[in-house]
């Protein structure tokens, strides 16, 4: 994890405390709030991380006004999340 990594994620990680919610509660719910999405592939590297991830599956969805703050995120950081490979981004 370098530092402009680092970086890269740390505005979703403000919103996220903004909402009240953990980062991974906000990415999860995000993934999931398209009906097209039947599954989200989870990874955990502790037992804490694991227990947050499931949790967020019974955290409230995102509201309209929170997803549209999500999605902004991409194109605030230079984060292409369209890209077809990671050396694209």
């Amino acid at each position: 994890r370098s530092p402009e990594t680092l970086a890269r994620g740390a505005p979703l990680a403000e919103l996220s405390r903004a909402l009240g919610r953990t980062l991974a509660s906000t990415a999860i719910r995000w993934a999931l709030r398209d009906q097209r999405v039947t599954s989200v592939l989870l990874g955990a590297s502790s037992t804490r991380q694991l227990d947050d991830n499931l949790a967020a599956l019974d955290a409230p969805d995102l509201s309209p006004e929170e997803i549209a703050a999500v999605d902004a995120l991409p194109v605030d950081t230079g984060i292409n999340i369209w890209a077809s490979r990671s050396s694209d981004l």
